[in-house]
């Protein structure tokens, strides 16, 4: 029976090549042990046939032995079935041997006239550990079996005579164990440089990122700081507008205030984005741009009493105001809810005759401030003219109350649903008469309570009215402008 190293299976082989050709790290490639590896040449496959490419190097096998016929008979033996043998007649010859070759296997005798095998068994497991073992001899006894196996780590103990068969099958098994355990030891080696190489590339990488990471914070920092003064600027700009607009009478600023502060609240609640928000405030206060390119005398009449003429030049005016808004990109969808701000639900509106979701939000909502506003102004004028408090949630509602018989044709109603929500008057009880009551603090008040006199913002507009019952809401709105104010307002709740 014949056990070859041709036996090792592709995969083995396979693994072979790839730990060879993967790193120059290990120990045959950096020339640790120059030319007296066994394993330095291994085979090459073809990975389609699984044939070896070349002829695999035969094990090595160091036979020690004082006995010349001894050592010729297993040289035979063995060459015939393709290892490679050397042959000396003492251990002092195999430690010389030893030093400046590799060996897979040595097969020694156990009683020699120097030294025993015992003690070549020794030199072995101590400087060559990854070479297997046999301990050959004729005069085995229990002793000698116990010193081979704890002081020699003899792998295998066979007597002579012994059988062709037997000891091949030996050789061929301490052999193949040899290779797995070099094999093995060089796997652990390349498993140990390249856990190194990952920790030195993860340190590596951990640096670059840490790098990078600052680079793209001070880039973010700095395109902050550059937007920053992007948007100031573009403020500016519409403060210069505002104000060259409202040197010519043609423009109404308090108008354009006024309207900017509803239109902001009633975006919101809306849930317009941030931008579209900014846009609305923005749109409201640049909203009459378009009539200081209109003659004087177009510009500063009444829309009802215009000429035909006069009319057609009028209605260009959202569109001149946008028109004169394109050039700055910050300011694109401002141009655009002004451009179409005069629009009507219905389809009735100028300039273009547009009608529904063809009108954009923003400029849905700066024509229904716009009317809103107007309306609260000429209703308070009324009141004035009467004796009344101008200002009020009476004429809050009035205005409303006069917008919703226009729903559907000028505004779109959820919108106008929309603004009553935002201004907290969906329902309010209005009574002409009603006690002075006792003066309380926002802090104070709790839901269910009734106010007893009406409560006006800094601009002289009326947020609550006697009479409304206060509800969650109303009291954040309250305790809202107290806080913005920086003083208590002046509250009274019905006794």
């Amino acid at each position: 029976m014949s056990f070859t190293y041709s036996s090792v299976t592709y995969l083995e082989q396979r693994l072979e090549v790839a730990i060879m050709d993967a790193s120059n790290l290990l120990c045959c490639i950096q020339g640790d042990c120059a030319n007296n590896c066994p394993w330095r040449s291994l085979p090459l496959v073809d990975s389609e046939n699984h044939t070896p490419e070349r002829k695999a190097v035969e094990p090595l096998v160091l036979v020690v032995d004082d006995e010349i016929n001894i050592r010729k008979a297993i040289e035979r033996l063995l060459r015939r079935n393709q290892y490679r043998v050397e042959t000396v007649g003492s251990v002092a010859e195999a430690r010389n041997f030893l030093s400046s070759h590799g060996t897979h296997l040595v097969i020694t005798d156990l009683r020699m006239p120097d030294e025993d095998g015992i003690d070549m068994l020794k030199y072995v497991a101590e400087h060559h550990p990854q070479t297997a073992r046999i301990l050959l001899t004729g005069h085995a006894d229990l002793e000698q079996t116990m010193r081979a196996i704890n002081e020699g780590n003899s792998g295998q103990i066979l007597t002579k005579p012994w059988q062709d068969e037997h000891l091949l099958k030996v050789v061929h098994e301490q052999s193949e164990r040899a290779r797995l355990q070099i094999r093995n030891d060089q796997l652990m080696r390349l498993n140990r440089v390249q856990n190194e190489q990952l920790r030195e590339l993860n340190k590596f990488l951990e640096r670059r990122v840490e790098q990078r990471t600052e680079e793209l914070k001070k880039s973010a920092d700095s395109l902050a700081r550059s937007n920053k003064g992007l948007v100031r600027s573009y403020r500016s700009t519409i403060r210069l507008l505002l104000e060259i607009s409202a040197m010519n009478p043609v423009i109404d600023a308090d108008l354009a205030k006024e309207m900017a502060e509803v239109g902001v609240t009633l975006a919101n609640a809306c849930e317009l984005s941030k931008a579209d928000v900014q846009a609305v405030r923005y749109a409201c206060q640049l909203h009459e741009l378009g009539k200081l390119s209109l003659p004087q005398s177009v510009a500063t009449s009444r829309e009802s009493l215009l000429t035909t003429a006069g009319w057609g030049e009028y209605k260009q005016y959202p569109e001149r105001g946008s028109l004169a808004l394109t050039s700055v990109d910050y300011l694109s969808r401002v141009a655009e809810f002004i451009a179409h701000h005069r629009e009507h639900f219905d389809g009735s509106g100028f300039p273009r005759g547009l009608a529904g979701t063809e009108i954009p939000i923003g400029s849905q909502i700066v024509l229904l401030v716009r009317d809103f506003v107007l309306a609260v102004h000429r209703i308070k004028e009324r009141r004035t003219t009467l004796g009344r408090r101008g200002g009020g949630i009476h004429a809050q509602i009035e205005a409303l109350t006069e917008m919703e018989a226009h729903v559907d044709q000028r505004y779109d109603s959820a919108l106008v649903e929309a603004l009553k929500h935002a201004l907290a008057v969906e329902e309010v009880e209005v009574e002409e008469e009603a006690p002075r009551g006792h003066l309380v603090s926002a802090r104070t008040l709790e839901p269910g309570m009734i106010l007893a006199q009406d409560v006006y913002t800094e601009q002289d507009m009326l947020m609550l009215t006697k009479g409304q019952k206060l509800t969650d809401r109303h009291i954040e709105k309250l305790l809202t402008m107290e806080t913005d104010y920086g003083r208590d307002l002046s509250i009274f709740i019905e006794s």
